[in-house]
């Protein structure tokens, strides 16, 4: 098994203008595990990352965003990290406010039994969050 770094994700996702031979490279590195019959991890601060960087250097929209990680989570090549709580937080990013980031922190809450407490008052009466 390998693992990818945020940059490397991204790169292997879109392709870089900035650095065109580094798309090639990742897109190499996820094949030859392929090939090998390894499975590629994806840990979850590196997916959240993505999302980010996705967001809000790349311009991509939300449903964008959530069939890309749609398409990872569906692919037997990719291991993401912590699943339950990605697609939970998944659905929830797509449906409604807030950044990716807060639903995998109302995600991982929910998992274990609590509600997320923010001063972010457009996730005020989304599930999983409370007025402090």
């Amino acid at each position: 098994m390998i693992a990818l770094d945020t940059n490397v994700l991204v790169r292997f996702l879109v392709d870089s203008q900035d650095e065109p031979t580094q798309s090639v490279r990742a897109r190499s590195l996820v094949q030859g595990a392929v090939e090998r019959g390894e499975s590629v991890l994806v840990p979850l601060v590196t997916l959240v990352e993505t999302v980010w960087v996705l967001r809000k250097v790349g311009g991509f929209a939300r449903a964008d965003i959530g069939r890309t990680l749609r398409g990872l989570l569906a692919s037997p090549t990719f291991e993401l990290a912590r699943r339950d709580e990605v697609e939970l937080a998944l659905g929830a990013y797509e449906g409604g406010k807030g950044d990716f980031a807060d639903h995998v922190i109302a995600a991982e809450a929910a998992a274990n039994g609590a509600v997320v407490h923010t001063f972010d008052r457009a996730l005020h009466g989304m599930p999983g969050f409370a007025e402090p």
